[in-house]
């Protein structure tokens, strides 16, 4: 191939990246709901998410993901996530609609019923279609009101990104996967 060629398929290439980049959530630079960042860990059969008050998420001891007081979830990298605005929306890149958020409440995009509740005792439910509670771990440090909906919302983010790499695998393996190819 020649060089004036290979140039040529260079930068149609990196135009093609910028192009194809997902656009960050149309709110993302003047920020979402208020969130109060406790620390608090989550912890589900071998599954271990640490939430500090700079807003870092580790799963497994490794930095996954970011979120901050204005509701903006990113990768370690700074990309966006998703936002969580003042009505409890969450939104995805592209703005895709990725559910909602209450205090301590999540429903999946186009769902009005609650797939997962943190309870003040930090107990953490995830229910079925049916309604039924299964058990989806324990957060502890998120026993307060105001700091919950954090919570709430790493765990939503996380399994989320569980269920569109594996719906169908039982719960227990979502620390499997869950990692930088999840936000792709």
């Amino acid at each position: 191939m020649r060089a004036g060629r290979k140039a040529a398929v260079a930068l149609a290439l990196v135009a093609c990246a910028a192009s194809c980049k997902p656009a960050a959530p149309s709110a993302w630079a003047r920020g979402g709901a208020y969130l109060e960042i406790p620390r608090a860990r989550w912890v589900y059969g071998n599954l271990l998410v640490e939430l500090d008050w700079d807003g870092k998420v580790r799963i497994g001891g490794e930095h996954a993901l970011s979120l901050d007081r204005a509701g903006r979830v990113f990768t370690p990298g700074g990309a966006p996530i998703a936002i969580l605005l003042p009505t409890g929306q969450v939104v995805g890149t592209d703005d895709d609609p990725l559910g909602t958020v209450g205090a301590a409440t999540a429903a999946r995009a186009g769902e009005h019923a609650a797939w997962l509740q943190v309870f003040d005792t930090g107990e953490v439910a995830r229910f079925r279609a049916d309604g039924r509670a299964l058990p989806f771990g324990v957060w502890i440090g998120c026993a307060e009101l105001r700091s919950r909906q954090a919570c709430t919302l790493v765990t939503h983010i996380i399994a989320l990104g569980h269920r569109e790499a594996a719906p169908d695998a039982p719960p227990v393996s979502i620390g499997i996967g869950v990692g930088a190819g999840m936000w792709h």
